[in-house]
């Protein structure tokens, strides 16, 4: 995962370290400048040389290969950060006018999956489930409004701190379409209720077939009907993630 000014920016699952960022990298090539790089495990040569002419502020890993981070220290106002799995942060803090808000942190989209229920009148597909699955834990990290496009291993076009919901799902599919990448048979995550229909038509014109959203609108009936018209599958997962 790439992280710029907070927001992710391109992301992907896979097998090789190096092969996720080949997935990830086309959806933003331009984001990543001066960014945050993050990796889940152990980062290797493979993943360093991929880096070449890719300026990043910060690298993040749990562990280092000897021959990576010897590589990394060679390049010019990079910061290279060990970050061990598994350290829950327990409080958030932010400071306001006046004063300190201290909250727990968002809980886990996982806990969410696991209750989420298909209220479509389409069962969604084991592809359209991977893609939702996903969509939905990179939703939780981007600022809100969020709309993230997502296959069931990278990430499309993500839409990140817009006004309104259908401007955010707007910049992902513009980033999608800037990058030449394909959203026929994408699935889209909402972190917050879709409101109206015009988020359902204009995903479904950009290819999208499946939608994973909280739920709890005034229209979630008129929402539903669109999906369903539409042809689309649709998951409510009865919880929001707003991230400011």
């Amino acid at each position: 995962m790439v992280v710029k000014h907070g927001n992710p920016c391109c992301v992907a699952v896979a097998d090789r370290q190096a092969e996720a960022w080949d997935r990830a990298f086309p959806a933003d090539r331009s984001s990543p400048y001066g960014g945050v790089l993050a990796v889940n495990t152990r980062l290797g040569e493979e993943l360093v040389e991929r880096l070449r002419g890719v300026f990043l502020e910060l690298v993040i890993a749990p562990d280092f290969e000897p021959e990576a981070l010897e590589r990394l220290r060679t390049r010019r106002k990079l910061r290279v950060l060990g970050m061990p799995p598994g350290r829950d942060q327990c409080l958030q803090f932010r400071s306001i006018w006046g004063g300190l808000l201290v909250q727990e942190p968002d809980p886990c989209a996982s806990e969410d999956l696991d209750s989420a229920r298909v209220v479509s009148a389409r069962q969604p597909t084991v592809a359209e489930r991977g893609a939702m699955e996903l969509a939905w834990r990179i939703c939780r990290m981007v600022k809100s409004n969020a709309m993230v496009v997502c296959e069931a291993d990278r990430a499309l076009g993500i839409g990140a701190g817009q006004m309104s919901r259908i401007e955010s799902l707007d910049l992902a599919v513009r980033r999608a379409s800037a990058a030449g990448l394909d959203l026929h048979g994408s699935a889209l995550a909402s972190d917050g209720l879709i409101p109206f229909r015009d988020s359902i038509d204009l995903a479904s014109e950009a290819g999208v077939t499946a939608v994973i959203q909280p739920g709890g609108s005034l229209r979630d009936d008129e929402v539903l009907a669109a999906a369903d018209e539409k042809g689309m599958t649709m998951l409510l997962t009865g919880r929001r993630h707003f991230r400011h």
